[in-house]
């Protein structure tokens, strides 16, 4: 996924149905690519990447 300041970014790996889109402005902000006019949580950098390690940590590298 390439970073674009303050335009929403969707995975590469995103298949149609159910993803997460991300921005950076200020923090990561998240949603859900189907609610693209909906609520977004925020974090910071930081917290982004710890986020990001654990859940690649967690995938099993068969998948």
């Amino acid at each position: 996924m390439t970073r674009s300041r303050g335009k929403w970014q969707k995975s590469s790996y995103s298949q149609q149905g159910a993803c997460l889109e991300v921005r950076t402005r200020g923090g990561i902000s998240i949603r859900d690519s189907k609610l693209s006019r909906g609520a977004f949580v925020t974090c910071s950098i930081p917290a982004w990447a710890i986020f990001v390690e654990f859940v690649r940590s967690s995938v099993s590298p068969s998948r």
